[in-house]
């Protein structure tokens, strides 16, 4: 008797059931990053938001010159346009020396750090060194 070539309806089952297991991993998977989404998103809108408060000091900075940069712009009486915060986020600015004893008196370190309003959590923090340069 000849043996015939082919695929029993056994392997054909469990190859099913295999296939079956390995998609549901990857799908689950998808799943999990499509829940993690939003805070992917909202962890680049603070990085925006810390980057624009950055280039508003550091265009105050080129316009009225080194020494005019003391505080944040922002926290003013009468603070420009571009100082609006969209709700959930709160945005501290820190201008000094960085209790740091190596930065020279000329040298400025501006720390930019956006947090989550209702959970105080850090969402993203910027550090620039100015220099008083002409």
């Amino acid at each position: 008797m000849k043996k015939q070539k082919g695929v029993t309806l056994i392997e054909l089952v469990i190859f099913i059931i295999v296939l079956g297991i390995i998609v549901t991993g990857i799908l689950m998977s998808f799943g999990v990053a499509l829940r993690k989404s939003p805070d992917i998103d909202r962890a680049s809108r603070a990085v925006e938001l810390a980057q624009q408060r950055m280039d508003l000091i550091v265009g105050l900075r080129k316009m009225n010159g080194f020494d005019s940069i003391t505080t944040d712009p922002c926290e003013d009486p009468s603070p420009p346009n571009a100082c609006t915060i969209p709700s959930g986020y709160t945005i501290t600015t820190t201008i000094g020396d960085g209790d740091n004893p190596w930065v020279a008196p000329d040298y400025k370190v501006v720390t930019i750090t956006v947090k989550d309003s209702s959970t105080d959590a850090q969402l993203a923090q910027i550090k620039a060194l100015l220099a008083a340069y002409s």
